[in-house]
């Protein structure tokens, strides 16, 4: 264990400790970059001291900027669940003392009101989608214009990273014909459409996003969408096309098997943005987002969750 994660471990230890957090009983959920803590009426996330390249937490200093972040961005979407930022000491949050780390303070919400728990028990109704559909709309059209990340060379720039993150799973996660007859849409695709990227900047299509637009981090709450834990940590995966995440949304519609309500979504996306030339890009980036969450998988070793992914890249390319 790294000296600055072992160094955290008090930390945890004082989060999950039901008193710490005036409760009967602690839930800890572990992520790739955080730990969760829930209590009955709170959610606090502690961001782990780790370096990745394309994430930094490693000082007490920028994870209180992240943290910080993380509630000026998600309360363009919902505002009602992000409550602030607390701070730790070893005799409570916000206590006098040393300051030994900082959390996200949230409303907990019901699991079973999860868009992606929905989906599994098929209560995802077409109203919910339209409504998702026009908070999107609504949100891209007020969010901050970003001109840079919609340049031919950053989506280059992400797409070569994708393969080469992804070349040393060929034989576990894709098969070599896959790797490469995705790689050759992608590229073809991108050098016939220069023109038509650089249209999506002059028409202000490039915006600071959500960036994890997909059912584990949508809300349905009665007539309620809440759409939380966007990207705060880094501007490459939050700016970017509207297009782009809409797609990711659809695709992932799609790889639960619900192409109706992709389809729904895209369609009233459409209809309440004025988008009209969304509908040339959706597939390009549905490639890209699932190719994303395939590649996500290889890092977590989940090859047959990946197989699924760089599966449905191909149904797409076929289409």
């Amino acid at each position: 264990m790294p000296e600055h994660m072992s160094e955290h471990v008090d930390v945890v230890k004082l989060l999950s400790t039901p008193s710490f957090l005036k409760s009967k009983k602690i839930e800890v959920i572990e992520t790739a970059i955080s730990w969760i803590f829930l209590n009955d009426r709170y959610v606090y996330k502690l961001k782990k001291p780790i370096n990745l390249g394309f994430l930094d937490y490693t000082t007490l200093e920028k994870r209180k900027h992240f943290c910080e972040r993380e509630i000026e961005l998600n309360s363009r979407l919902s505002p009602q669940i992000y409550l602030g930022v607390d701070k730790v000491t070893k005799t409570g949050l916000n206590k006098n003392g040393e300051i030994l780390d900082y959390v996200v303070k949230m409303v907990r919400l019901p699991k079973s009101q999860l868009m992606s728990n929905m989906l599994k028990d098929n209560n995802v109704k077409e109203t919910d989608i339209v409504r998702i559909a026009i908070v999107l709309a609504d949100f891209h059209r007020d969010a901050e214009l970003n001109y840079k990340f919609g340049d031919i060379e950053i989506i280059k720039e992400n797409w070569t990273e994708n393969f080469d993150q992804t070349k040393q799973y060929i034989g576990t996660a894709i098969d070599s014909t896959s790797f490469y007859k995705i790689s050759d849409y992608v590229n073809n695709f991108i050098e016939k459409n220069i023109s038509l990227f650089a249209d999506r900047i002059a028409e202000e299509k490039i915006r600071r996003c959500h960036g994890d637009m997909h059912s584990e981090n949508i809300f349905i709450i009665e007539d309620n969408i809440f759409i939380f834990d966007c990207i705060e940590f880094n501007d490459r995966f939050s700016c970017g096309d509207v297009a782009s995440e809409v797609a990711f949304l659809c695709m992932d519609l799609d790889f639960h098997d619900r192409e109706d309500l992709s389809e729904l979504f895209a369609e009233k996306y459409i209809k309440f943005s004025q988008d009209n030339k969304l509908r040339e890009l959706l597939l390009f980036y549905k490639i890209y987002r699932a190719y994303v969450r395939g590649k996500i998988a290889c890092f977590s070793n989940d090859f047959d969750k990946a197989r699924m992914y760089f599966d449905l890249c191909l149904k797409y390319i076929q289409k």
